[in-house]
């Protein structure tokens, strides 16, 4: 291998080849989208690095790392937005500011949310490293990132993740390009381990003695109220043609103020386009997308899909939810493709479990992607068997799904219906 004279030059080179080609396929993709929406970015406030204090890492994955947002101290002239004010999510968490918010700027309020400990919120940006490893890599991580940032300042719904801020420079020029998000509680992964928990409490002894019936259906309950809002927020996804290609439960978390559910990580987000589809309803799209445990056979053997692909991994996470294990658990990665993808086979069923969730999850996760329901049809049946439950509760679903595609629905607190 021939040595290199100028390191850094060569690096800088690099990073300036991987910025054009990068931002060519952001603005061929953002062209062509009738989802993105080009002035979306005019909305959200921007802050330069220096600006920013990040804290500890609070999470990794892909190509991104993500820090705790500790402070920010804005700069005296700084590009501040007066005149598109809007409060993405803002005013639901936080309506006890009343108006004042409308006064100032967004860069403003979220630097005093920070400061008074009111607002909690990480960055995100491209682990520094994947500049210095391959070339591919690190072009995927400026085009993930980048979409990212155009779909979250396109889409506005309840149960996805809100962005709030930018960086000032363009993710094409600046190494440390980075997205401020909220901080989330925690992740479904976590609230399932919880669940798993709570579980055993409800055997034997313990059970006897705390309750186990009131405990068992109070645990139902908010594995069913999880699942559909998770169901809630694909289904405005899909209502746009955007197929998100990686739900699982670690892209699923929980708001720190009121718990509800938010789907994040678009890195692997793709809005379909009509005259890419076939005859059969199917697009050509990259192959063993996501992960293993919860993608779809058919996007496992590199075939055709649609977003009926997301559905299949939303019958994954359902059954994780219900049985409080990872669907085929001990399974390799050689084991997904054999048996999975090539042979159907499909997590057991608890006898336990009613007839209409059973049905639900065997649509869902269907080889047959024509079987696999909407997600209009899967939160019909789970606010059926809500209401099997609790009459309330299936009316409090209702009405929030009903107005969810703006930030002022009305969300069930878990906490209200026992």
């Amino acid at each position: 291998m021939p040595r290199i004279e100028n390191p850094e030059a060569f690096r800088s080179a690099r990073r300036e080849d991987v910025a054009k080609k990068a931002e060519a396929v952001v603005a061929s993709e953002i062209a062509r989208s009738s989802s993105l929406d080009p002035n979306g970015l005019a909305m959200i406030p921007s802050f330069s690095t220096s600006e920013l204090t990040f804290g500890r890492v609070v999470g990794r994955g892909g190509f991104c790392v993500v820090h705790e947002l500790v402070a920010i101290k804005l700069k005296e002239k700084a590009n501040n937005k007066k005149s598109n004010f809007r409060l993405r999510g803002f005013a639901s968490h936080n309506a006890m500011e009343g108006s004042k918010s409308l006064d100032t700027t967004t860069r403003e309020h979220l630097a005093r949310r920070v400061w008074s400990k009111s607002g909690k919120y990480v960055t995100k940006r491209m682990e520094p490293s994947l500049w210095e490893t391959d070339r591919v890599s690190s072009l995927k991580g400026v085009i993930d990132l980048a979409l990212e940032m155009h779909f979250l300042a396109s889409l506005n719904h309840v149960h996805i993740i809100d962005l709030k801020g930018i960086c000032e420079a363009s993710p094409f020029s600046e190494v440390g390009f980075f997205l401020v998000l909220d901080h989330l509680k925690e992740t479904l992964s976590k609230r399932l381990t919880q669940w798993m928990h709570v579980k055993r409490t409800t055997k034997g002894i313990t059970g006897l003695i705390t309750g186990s019936k009131t405990k068992t259906k109070k645990l139902l309950i908010d594995q069913l109220l999880v699942a559909h809002d998770i169901a809630n927020g694909m289904q405005y996804l899909h209502s746009k043609k955007i197929i998100f290609r990686d739900l699982k439960p670690d892209n699923v978390g929980f708001h720190q103020d009121d718990d509800t559910v938010k789907i994040f990580d678009f890195g692997l987000a793709k809005e379909l386009q009509d005259s890419e589809r076939d005859e059969n309803g199917l697009y050509r799209m990259t192959g063993v997308t996501g992960a293993l445990r919860y993608m779809a056979p058919e996007v496992g053997l590199r075939q055709p899909y649609n977003l009926s692909a997301d559905v299949y991994s939303w019958s994954m996470i359902m059954w994780y939810i219900m049985a409080l294990e990872p669907p085929f658990g001990a399974y390799l990665p050689n084991m997904f493709f054999e048996r999975v993808f090539q042979k159907g086979y499909r997590p057991a069923m608890k006898d336990k479990w009613s007839d209409p969730l059973k049905t639900l999850m065997k649509e869902s996760w269907s080889s047959d992607v024509s079987e696999r329901p909407s997600f209009e049809a899967i939160q019909k049946t789970l606010r059926d068997v809500a209401k099997s439950l609790d009459p309330g509760i299936a009316n409090f679903l209702a009405a929030d799904t009903a107005s969810s595609n703006g930030k002022n629905s009305l969300k069930l607190n878990n906490s209200s219906h026992h």
